[in-house]
């Protein structure tokens, strides 16, 4: 098999990891027992979630827009690649099904997270290339993908859904302030959004500190892994809910 054979992958959701309730968002490989983690911000973790559970903006967002004008050009069974990882970040594009396959609009640069919402919303196959999946997959066998992680989000809730992070009130009545949350959700407008948080590039498991997600990734293969011996680490007091180590034993990509 060629290492850049694309493998079509599943999206299994996104889960919070730590304390600080990092985010991570989490790609099946399909009859291997293993699972792609990607690192993602917590805007983009909403937004998949919210998909997920249909609360989403009532009114159409960018990536039902993109959808809508591939129809309308014509684009033939579009699809999401995540080609590569380089230095930690993923790489990833929008093949778009038009016409002309050498065109410059064939292919649309895009972060994973980005190319993993449109294909949700437009129900888009999602491929990895073969090559990605070997290096930053980790085995998860018959374990359930929580094990690894505290919980999935849950974008129900308000402040106890980040409890470390202040919570400003801008009325100081919390039922007011939620349901002014929900009515600019409803227009398409996150609390990012209003506060002008910054994007983060989407990341692998094993981004060196500091990296582009502004933070200490939260899991990690250990760097003296024999291949068909994943073990998982935990750094220091960002402990994964169900143990340390997740191991196949057996595992041969």
């Amino acid at each position: 098999m060629h290492e850049d054979e694309p493998v079509e992958v599943t999206y299994r959701g996104v889960y919070v990891a730590g304390p600080e309730g990092f985010t991570c968002m989490v790609l099946d490989w399909p009859g291997t027992g293993r699972v792609l983690p990607v690192w993602i911000d917590t805007a983009q973790a909403v937004a998949l979630s919210s998909l997920t559970e249909g609360t989403g903006p009532r009114r159409p967002g960018s990536h039902e827009i993109i959808e809508s004008l591939l129809a309308g050009f014509g684009g033939s069974d579009p699809s999401i690649h995540i080609s590569s990882c380089w230095q930690g970040v993923f790489n990833a594009e929008i093949h778009t099904g038009l016409a002309d396959p050498d065109a410059e609009y064939a292919m649309i640069d895009a972060r994973a997270s980005d190319g993993v919402l449109l294909a949700l919303t437009a129900r888009y196959p999602i491929y990895v290339n073969r090559s990605v999946l070997v290096t930053q997959s980790v085995y998860l066998g018959e374990a359930p993908v929580e094990s690894l992680f505290d919980g999935s989000l849950d974008t129900t809730s308000t402040p106890e859904r980040f409890p470390d992070r202040e919570v400003v009130s801008a009325s100081g009545d919390a039922e007011a302030d939620a349901d002014f949350e929900q009515l600019m959700q409803s227009l398409g407008v996150s609390e990012a959004d209003l506060l002008g948080s910054t994007e983060a590039a989407d990341t692998a498991i094993g981004t060196p500190d500091g990296g582009e997600t502004g933070g200490d990734s939260r899991i990690r293969e250990d760097s003296g892994r024999s291949k068909g011996n994943d073990e998982l680490s935990m750094e220091n007091d960002n402990d994964v809910t169900g143990g340390g180590d997740v191991n196949d034993g057996n595992d041969d990509d």
